[in-house]
């Protein structure tokens, strides 16, 4: 008998895991999504950011990147808080069998077996939890594909932690209920904050909460206090070497300055249970709690059956409640979100409604199977859910839901009567009780799966359509062929950079060093750092998007360029042309390490525009040349369409306006502008009539390039005014003259000769030499950080801030060996703190066997 239980656990468990990974190959073909359609699953931050960090992983493995210092960031910066919000989950090594432009299928099979391991933890936690049995895969699987999964597909660095959730709770609740639940729910736990650390901050809270139910149910869990601290600080201080290093990383990151504590409502309270219905997660602004029709009808059904102790029903119901009350209050949703507000997806918490709901579903449902209630009462209570699942579906229609439509509202009914009258055969036993199971079975894959394709369509899909698979093989064919060709002709330690846009991490993803980066782990001060070259800082990142100017690229040491033409209006070198771009090299650019003038030490930024501020730092080296490299371009101002208020704010008297400026050409050099306003609004920007896209919005702010014209010619530069009005704080016109820009490049690299050029050993561990004849100041075009240890012929010195935010080191005149290696802030503290909470599980290990022994004989 015990060899046949453990076989049906053991299949039951395959089922568990196999039917929501057939269901992801049907959600896949009914998206068109490759390999069974030409769509890919990169939308929005999954081809912005994700799919290009899970390729960095792979290339820690293969390169000299590791994991402690991140060189595709922006300048340069610390790894560890970007590792831990998106790298840490063990599946990525599953991206291994996915090489080059077939990473996008990798993910596609990644998401599916995560997935399919949350529909095997969801079903552990039923079946061990409650009762085992078969009917335990419909509501295991309903967790496998609640509309968080689906919704937020983008969101595949959350998905690890989701799928082994139901395992914490498990084994959570077998530790307070005394069982042999304290090494597995410390494991499972600290493993989940480990995979993200921002998905674990949430679950200390719902731990919390999941407790305190626990002591409504069941006053006496209170002896278990002391027990429950012990092996949340163990968990804590397991995790302690990456959540300090991490948090030490994130300092200065994503800051919570504008973050809005206001106590107000997010959404109608009354509009929240609509999205628990079929077809109805399509927005964004509104909670992701759908988890199948059957949970949601089982789980009402619960709170009515006899057999549950009141007291047990009201520890449920403030579970929910709190997390109900938390997603409707913003105060209490930004403490969820870290004490901030989530940037684009709202309601990151919202799968605990899922979870809950699922397991109270299928308690719900044991009651009409094993319930010792008499057949006509449970049959009464079928109904009586029934008619308030209609009752309120039919106060929607009266009141209306732009969610639920009257098309979903039809689909959501159809649903609702056959699992009333499967609920009502399920009652009768015998035949009747297996056949009702495989119709609800029946019902409940088609309406998990509609609702997996409405709503991600809805939240992912760009006006109905996917991103082609194609394109980005392309893309990534292209690119990659140019960066390759580079790599070839230079394989030493230089930026490269592109004008055109794939995606802003692509240094990550194709392993070059850039200037662009986008996540939310990059320090705020230097996005606002790189403004002073005439890049645009969003809220998170900035980026080249056709870069500044052709100083800043040799300031900041971007070597060589990849365009989109085979003819730039900079002074660089072409090479040839690769995968359709061509492949420029800027003989100009300074290298990583430098010697630079004594000035750049404690040199700051004035507060001039970015060519100004440019001409300012060139003067820092003796160049010999009394031009600047930018030189003010003359221009006169009109108005079309619009009147100017008072100075620098325009407004629209007309339906099409625009701010006309006409530049008479003097000089025979390209033609850079930039704009200055007081924040983002709405623009669009003219030469010559040809539009070079918006301006003034979060991705579009930045230097531009007017092109190169004769003296004697006339340009035109329209900004149109795209909405009531505009703010124009300055309107900034320069030539760059190249031989002011060449003495420069020639003054910056007469002392070059005494240093070697760097070797990147690892990203974290850089080595060069220099031999001068005085003491000099050595700048490294990288972000100050005293995380950098640099030795001098194996003697300790000390870096010190140049240009504001960059690396310098002093060095006495002579020879000298520099070896500078970086180790993330935290790291001994860390050490120590993990080695504690080893320390912590040992003892608890012992003292729990103690106890329970203890236990065992009073009993």
């Amino acid at each position: 008998m015990e060899s046949d239980n453990k076989k049906s656990s053991l299949l039951i468990c395959i089922c568990a895991f196999l039917i929501p990974f057939i269901m992801v190959q049907i959600f896949f073909a009914l998206c068109g999504i490759y390999p069974y359609g030409e769509y890919s699953i990169l939308t929005g931050d999954m081809d912005l950011e994700f799919v290009n960090f899970y390729a960095y992983f792979i290339n820690i493995f293969r390169t000299k990147n590791d994991l402690s210092y991140m060189f595709a960031k922006t300048l340069g910066g610390d790894f560890p808080g970007l590792a831990a919000f998106q790298l840490h989950d063990p599946l990525l090594f599953l991206l291994f069998l996915f090489p080059g432009d077939r990473i996008a299928a990798g993910i596609e099979f990644m998401f599916s077996v995560q997935v399919s391991i949350a529909g095997l933890s969801a079903s552990i936690l039923l079946n061990n939890r409650y009762k085992r049995s078969w009917l335990s895969l419909i509501f295991s699987t309903a967790y496998s594909f609640c509309a968080f999964f689906f919704g937020y597909l983008v969101l595949t660095i959350y998905f690890g932690c989701l799928a082994i959730l139901p395992l914490v709770i498990y084994f959570f609740l077998e530790f307070l209920d005394e069982k042999k639940g304290f090494i597995p729910f410390i494991v499972t736990a600290a493993l989940y904050i480990y995979i993200n650390y921002h998905m674990g901050f949430m679950l200390v809270i719902f731990i919390l909460l999941l407790y305190v139910s626990r002591l409504i149910a069941d006053v006496s869990y209170i002896k278990m206090l002391g027990r429950f601290i012990y092996a949340g600080v163990t968990v804590l201080l397991l995790d302690g070497f990456f959540l300090i290093r991490t948090g030490l990383s994130l300092l200065g990151e994503k800051t919570t300055e504008g973050a809005d504590y206001g106590f107000y409502r997010n959404f109608p309270m009354n509009q929240l249970f609509a999205n628990l219905f079929s077809g109805s997660t399509r927005n964004e602004l509104m909670p992701l709690i759908y988890s199948s029709m059957a949970a949601l009808f089982f789980s009402l059904l619960y709170f009515i059956a006899s057999g549950y102790a009141l007291r047990e029903k009201l520890a449920n119901l403030f579970l929910l409640a709190s997390i109900f009350v938390s997603m409707w209050i913003n105060t209490i949703d930004a403490v969820w979100h870290g004490f901030n507000n989530p940037e684009g997806f709202y309601f990151r918490y919202a799968y605990y409604v899922s979870i809950i709901l699922i397991a109270l579903g299928y308690k719900g449902f044991l009651y009409l199977l094993y319930g010792e209630e008499k057949i006509r009462n449970k049959i009464i209570k079928v109904l009586a859910v029934f008619c308030l699942l209609f009752l309120y579906i039919a106060w929607l229609i009266v009141t209306g839901n732009a969610y639920l439509d009257r098309e979903r509202q039809i689909i959501n009914a159809a649903i609702i009567l056959p699992i009333m009258v499967l609920a009502v055969m399920s009652c009768m036993g015998g035949r009747l009780r297996i056949v009702s199971f495989i119709l609800l079975a029946m019902i409940s894959v088609p309406d998990m799966l509609y609702d997996a394709r409405v709503t991600y369509m809805k939240l992912n899909a760009n006006d109905g359509e996917l991103p082609l698979m194609s394109k980005f093989k392309e893309d990534y064919g292209r690119i990659g062929e140019a960066v390759a060709y580079v790599k070839s002709e230079d394989d030493g330690f230089y930026r490269l950079e592109k004008d055109f846009e794939r995606a802003v991490n692509d240094p990550a993803m194709f392993d070059y060093i850039g200037l662009s980066h986008d996540s939310s782990c990059e320090k705020d001060a230097i996005n606002r750092y790189m403004t002073n070259f005439g890049f645009r800082e969003t809220v998170y990142y900035t980026y080249y998007n056709g870069g500044s100017t052709s100083f800043a690229d040799a300031f900041l040491g971007v070597k060589y360029l990849i365009s989109q033409y085979d003819e730039i209006n900079k002074p660089y070198d072409f090479m040839a042309v690769k995968g359709g771009y061509g492949i420029f090299k800027d003989d100009y650019a300074l290298p990583m390490a430098y010697v630079a003038p004594d000035e750049l030490e404690g040199y700051e930024f004035s507060d001039e525009n970015t060519f100004e501020k440019q001409n300012h730092l060139a003067t820092l080296w003796d160049s010999g040349s009394k031009a600047d490299i930018y030189e003010r371009a003359d221009y006169d101002k009109s108005l079309m369409g619009c009147f100017e208020e008072e100075a620098g704010h325009f407004v629209k008297n007309e339906e099409e306006a625009y701010i006309v400026y006409n530049v008479h050409i003097t000089r025979d050099m390209p033609l850079y502008f930039y704009f200055a306003a007081p924040h983002m609004q709405s623009g669009e920007v003219f030469v010559n009539g040809e539009s070079l896209g918006w301006y003034f919005t979060e991705n579009r702010w930045n230097v531009l390039c007017a092109g190169a014209y004769d003296a004697g010619d006339d340009v035109e530069i329209r900004m149109q005014i795209l909405k009531d009005d505009l703010f124009i704080s300055e309107a900034c016109f320069y030539y760059e003259d190249e031989e002011a820009l060449r003495d420069w490049a020639l003054a910056a690299s007469s002392d070059n000769a005494v240093i070697s050029p760097v070797t990147e050993i690892s990203s974290s561990r850089l080595e060069f030499t220099t031999d001068s004849g005085r003491d000099s100041l050595i700048v490294l075009s990288m972000p100050y950080d005293t995380g950098w240890k640099i030795y001098s012929d194996g003697k300790r010195v000390k870096q010190v801030p140049a240009v504001e935010m960059l690396m310098g080191i002093r060095l006495e005149a002579g020879r000298h060996e520099i070896k500078m290696k970086y180790v993330p802030h935290g790291t001994v503290p860390g050490i120590i703190v993990s080695v504690a909470g080893i320390v912590m599980l040992i003892f608890g290990i012992i003292f729990d066997g103690r106890y329970r022994k203890e236990s065992e004989k009073i009993i």
